[in-house]
């Protein structure tokens, strides 16, 4: 029987970009508008020109950036804050695809119950 951990409630947008700082292959909760795909600490170009951050409709989504998507989604790991141990001083994170999954198309991530 695998055990799940309840998912903290923490809203997020619908991008899984949005506030994290990406290190090579491993996202970190930056807990602000940082946009990963940009160098440095930048905030998400959607919501400095008034719109909502989506990933879909992002100017960053577009085929040149199609590679280092599979890569991300192939190799990567992400710290989501709501998702770490609340007694843990250090855990894994959770594969980048499955959080992928989560933000774009609701589906639950893997050892994470919905609340």
């Amino acid at each position: 029987m695998v055990e799940s951990t309840a998912l903290k409630t923490m809203v997020r947008t619908k991008c899984p970009f949005y506030g994290f700082a990406l290190f090579r292959n491993i996202m970190v909760d930056s807990r602000g508008n940082q946009c990963t795909l940009l160098n440095g600490y930048a905030p998400c170009q959607m919501e400095r020109a008034s719109k909502s951050p989506d990933w879909v409709n992002c100017g960053f989504n577009v085929e040149v950036a199609q590679k280092g998507l599979a890569e991300l989604l192939e190799n990567g790991r992400i710290f989501p804050e709501e998702l770490k141990p609340a007694d843990s001083k250090s855990w894994k994170g959770i594969n980048f695809k499955d959080w992928y999954n989560h933000i774009l198309d609701g589906k639950e991530i893997p050892g994470y119950a919905s609340s």
